[in-house]
C-alpha cells in the first residue's frame, strides 16, 4: 500500500505526484508492478475546495481515483472532518464532494489535536481543549477540542452522518472492492507476463467461489432499504457470473442463502439488546485492578453517542 495525498493543503505534494505517475506508467500493460498493486490510499480534507491547492499543480483526484480502480486497484480514502473553517452550513456540499470519489473504501475522521503533537500544544495555549477521557481521542468519537463553529456534540452527529452518506450513496465496501477486482480481471486476464495473470486469476478465483455468494445475500438484504444500491449489486454479481463462469453462479445459491439468513440473525440478536464481545473485553475485566480496573481501558464502559 502507498499513499496519494489528495488532500487540502496540509500532506505533502510528492506523494500524489508520485501516484500520479505511477497510474500514467500503467497504460502500457508490461509496466504493471510485479504481482499487481492490489490498494492504494488517498488522504484528504474534507471540502471542494482542494482543487485550488497550488501543490496539487491542478490535479483531478476524482480522475485519479477512477484510473485506479480500471486497473484492479482498491482505493482507500481518508477524509478529516471538523476543520477550523468547516461549517453547519458548508459541511454537507464538502462531505457530498468526498463521498463523489467513489472509493472502495472511505474512512472519515474528525480533526483532533492527539497528545504529543504540535497542534494540541498549540489549543492547549489557547485554552480550546477540552477534558475528556485519553481513550476518547481518537476521531472517531466527538471533538476533544473547541470549534468555533461546531458543537461537540455535532461533531459527533456529523461524523455519524458522513458515514451513512457514503454508505447510501456508494453502496458497502465490499461491493465496491468486488467491482474494482473485476475490473482488473477484465484487464489483466490475457496480460502476456504469467505473474500478473495469476495476480488477477486469484482475484477471479475469489470473486467465483466467495464473494459471488456474499453479492447474493447482500443485494437481497438492501432490497427493502436501498433499491439502487440493491440493484447494482445483482448486476454486479451477474456480470461476475459472465466473467467468471457458471461455478459463480453456483456460490450465489449455496453461499448466498446461508449468508442471508446469519445476518438476519445477527440482526435480530443485536435488535434485541444483546451484546457483542471480544476477547480483549474479557482480558481487561481478568486484568481488573491490576492496570487500575476496567474502565481505564475503556473496557465494559458504555459511551455517550
Amino acid at each position: 500500500m502507498w499513499n496519494a495525498a489528495c488532500g487540502f493543503a496540509v500532506y505533502p505534494a510528492a506523494p500524489f505526484k508520485r501516484t500520479r505517475k505511477f497510474v500514467e506508467c500503467l497504460g502500457p500493460p508490461q509496466t504493471l508492478p510485479p504481482g499487481g498493486c492490489p490498494s492504494a490510499s488517498r488522504n484528504a480534507r474534507c471540502g471542494a475546495s482542494f482543487a485550488h491547492d497550488a501543490k496539487l499543480d491542478g490535479s483531478d483526484t476524482l480522475q485519479l481515483t477512477y484510473d485506479l480502480r480500471q486497473h484492479g486497484i482498491r482505493v482507500l480514502a481518508s477524509t478529516i472532518i471538523g476543520m477550523e473553517h468547516h461549517t453547519p452550513e458548508t459541511i454537507g456540499a464538502e462531505i457530498d464532494h468526498a463521498v463523489s470519489h467513489d472509493t472502495d473504501f472511505h474512512q472519515f475522521m474528525l480533526y483532533t489535536p492527539l497528545p504529543g503533537t504540535p497542534l494540541y500544544v498549540q489549543m492547549e495555549k489557547e485554552g480550546r481543549l477540552i477534558d475528556v477521557d485519553l481513550a476518547d481521542i481518537h476521531g472517531q468519537h466527538k471533538f476533544n477540542w473547541v470549534h468555533p463553529a461546531i458543537s461537540r456534540d455535532e461533531s459527533k452527529r456529523l461524523l455519524d452522518w458522513a458515514f451513512e452518506r457514503d454508505y447510501e450513496t456508494n453502496g458497502p465496501s465490499l461491493y465496491r472492492i468486488c467491482r474494482t477486482m473485476l475490473l482488473g480481471v477484465r484487464r489483466y486476464k490475457a496480460h502476456p507476463e504469467l505473474r500478473v495473470r495469476k495476480r488477477f486469476e486469484r482475484d477471479a478465483r475469489t470473486l467465483r467461489m466467495v464473494y459471488s455468494g456474499l453479492l447474493w445475500a447482500m443485494a437481497r438484504s438492501l432490497r427493502q432499504t436501498n433499491v439502487a444500491v440493491s440493484q447494482r449489486i445483482e448486476a454486479l454479481r451477474h456480470e461476475i457470473r459472465d466473467e467468471c463462469g457458471p461455478w459463480s453462479a453456483l456460490t450465489s445459491a449455496v453461499v448466498g442463502p446461508l449468508l442471508f439468513w446469519t445476518t438476519r440473525r445477527e440482526e435480530r440478536q443485536t435488535g434485541a439488546g444483546s451484546e457483542v464481545r471480544t476477547s480483549n473485553d474479557y482480558r481487561a475485566e481478568e486484568l481488573g485492578d491490576d492496570i487500575g480496573g476496567p474502565s481505564s481501558l475503556g473496557a465494559s464502559r458504555p459511551r455517550d453517542v
